[in-house]
């Protein structure tokens, strides 16, 4: 299935199902790509990006989790939820598999910043344990860029730092 961008009032988007972030899941995951503000026309990049995502999903999906188990430690003790809170919203767990009830994937965005012929691409996610600012992720290719809160799903600063940092 070829992207089938729309302009919308403010901004191109298509949606995505994502079958293997589905089959991690346990429930279809269907978002929105949301491209750059940036964009005032579907580029060949943005379609070459947005093929890679999926066909590149599960690789990335697991750099995510990689990503989050390795830091949910530090993310415990920054949010310092009691013994009471805790469970409900940043339990202790075991492997990446246990992050399924604690995240939900909001948006995908591509960016307008490209490095060896791909864009960079952000993950939004609403978390258990920061429902106002959420879980933010840029990636490129299957490579975590950064991790932080929402904006950095989007911001293309990131990107540009990235690229100027290698090279």
């Amino acid at each position: 299935m070829a992207a089938d961008f729309r302009k919308t009032d403010r901004r191109w988007e298509t949606k995505i199902v994502l079958e293997d972030w589905s089959s991690f899941f346990g429930n279809p995951v269907e978002v929105n790509v949301i491209l750059d503000k940036k964009v005032e026309t579907v580029q060949d990049k943005h379609l070459h990006t947005f093929e890679y995502l999926k066909n590149n999903q599960k690789q990335i999906l697991k750099s995510i989790l990689e990503k989050i188990f390795s830091e949910y430690k530090n993310l415990q003790e920054q949010y310092g939820y009691d013994k009471y809170d805790k469970p409900e919203y940043m339990p202790d767990i075991d492997s990446t598999e246990e992050l399924k009830d604690l995240i939900d994937l909001l948006r995908v965005y591509i960016l307008n910043v490209e490095k060896n012929n791909l864009c960079y691409i952000g993950f939004e996610f609403a978390c258990k344990w920061d429902d106002e600012h959420g879980l933010g992720f840029m990636t490129h290719e299957t490579k975590i860029v950064e991790m932080g809160d929402t904006d950095s799903a989007f911001c293309s600063w990131i990107a540009e730092e990235d690229c100027k940092n290698e090279g």
